[in-house]
């Protein structure tokens, strides 16, 4: 056989292993809130209802050789786990980027971000946080960032191994959305809705006849007053957005808490609170 056809049966060979390796794992599939890597392949699936999930929003650290996060939320729902392989020649940052900005574009929030070893232990996040080996790699690579998106909750990964090769993870858990007006009927209070569930709340306080107080709340530093000002305007807002929907003004009281109820609201948020009075 010519030199020639032998390179040429090499070439083939090679692309036909490309092309084994490049197939996605078995009953696996991308989420429909975010688009893959060009030309990347799963190669770690899994799909589950979980009680506990560790949302990770702090860089990692060992404490008496316990594994511990700066800051952490454990939240139930469900759980889509994919890991990626990336196409040689493209580097973890690149292709972390490349979610990054579907993120972005969708308005999602970031909650934490992190870089190199800044993160902590590569080690850790691939074992203990994520659960599959394959991602543990040089920590000088890799990225971390957890991402709100609507009720979804991202942990996105990207990490380069030593034998060069890149992987990119995501963690996306689903919470069911609460029904507020379930919860307003059933507590007697409730906060206001940002997004999904406004329209609702606004179709049930317009057909009801009960008082309405609003309570705005502003936890940021600042005098008290200057703060109470602010969170009443915050409030006023929100009844405006009543009056429009044929809510009595009578029925209406806007207050301003400012940050005199630190448990209610995080820290650097402002909300507004409906509470219904008989």
């Amino acid at each position: 056989m010519s030199s020639f056809k032998v390179a040429i049966s090499i070439v083939l060979f090679s692309l036909s292993l490309w092309a084994q390796a490049a197939t996605d794992t078995r009953g696996s599939s991308d989420h429909p809130l975010l688009e893959r890597y060009p030309r990347a392949w799963i190669v770690n699936f899994d799909q589950l209802e979980t009680p506990d999930y560790r949302w990770v929003l702090g860089a990692l650290e060992k404490v008496n050789g316990v594994l511990s996060t700066e800051q952490e939320q454990r939240l139930p729902g469900l759980l889509t786990r994919i890991s990626y392989r990336i196409p040689p020649g493209v580097t973890a940052q690149q292709a972390f980027a490349y979610v990054q900005t579907q993120l972005e574009a969708d308005n999602a929030q970031l909650k934490f971000q992190c870089q190199g070893r800044a993160c902590g232990s590569s080690n850790e996040w691939a074992n203990k946080i994520f659960s599959y080996a394959k991602l543990y790699g040089v920590e000088r690579s890799q990225s971390y960032a957890a991402w709100q998106l609507n009720n979804t909750m991202v942990s996105l990964y990207s990490v380069q191994r030593g034998n060069k090769r890149v992987y990119l993870h995501l963690d996306l858990l689903e919470q069911k959305a609460p029904d507020q007006v379930q919860q307003l009927q059933r507590e007697g209070y409730v906060r206001w809705p940002q997004d999904a569930g406004q329209d609702e709340m606004l179709a049930y306080l317009a057909s009801s006849h009960r008082m309405i107080w609003l309570v705005g709340h502003q936890q940021s530093a600042g005098e008290a007053d200057v703060l109470q000002a602010q969170s009443r305007q915050l409030a006023e807002t929100v009844a405006q957005q009543l009056r429009e929907a044929g809510v009595a003004n009578e029925r209406l009281q806007v207050f301003g808490a400012g940050a005199l109820a630190p448990g209610l609201v995080a820290k650097g948020e402002s909300a507004v609170f409906v509470i219904e009075r008989p």
